[in-house]
C-alpha cells in the first residue's frame, strides 16, 4: 500500500514558501478608464520581470478589488437602483487572465 494515507507516522511539513506578498495596482496614467479601454495588471517585483525570477505564483488566490461610484443620470421618485450578485462580471465584454503572454482557462 502506498505511504499517502500513512497516519501512523509523524505529519510532515511542506516549509519551502517563505513569504507572500500582496501588491496593489493603481494605473498609470489617468484614473478613469472608458469603453474599449485596455486595462493590463503586471506582475513585477522589483522591476524584473517574473520570467526572470525564481518564484510561483497563486492564481487561485488572485482576487480584483473594484471601487467605482453609481451614477443615475435622471432618477425618478421613489425608483430604488439595486446590484446584483457578480455584478461587476457584467461590466466587462471580455476578461483574460495570461501569465507571460499565454492565455490560461
Amino acid at each position: 500500500m502506498t505511504d499517502i494515507l500513512n497516519i501512523g507516522d509523524e505529519p510532515i511539513f511542506d516549509d519551502r514558501i517563505v513569504k507572500i506578498e500582496n501588491h496593489t495596482y493603481n494605473p498609470f496614467a489617468n484614473t478613469t478608464f472608458g469603453h474599449s479601454d485596455e486595462i493590463r495588471i503586471p506582475i513585477h517585483e522589483i522591476r524584473i520581470p517574473i520570467q526572470q525570477q525564481d518564484l510561483y505564483t497563486l492564481p487561485h488566490e488572485n482576487f480584483l478589488y473594484i471601487e467605482g461610484e453609481l451614477r443615475i443620470n435622471e432618477p425618478s421618485e421613489g425608483s430604488n437602483v439595486e446590484l446584483g450578485n457578480n455584478c461587476v462580471a457584467f461590466m466587462f465584454d471580455e476578461i483574460r487572465y495570461e501569465l507571460d503572454g499565454v492565455e490560461i482557462d
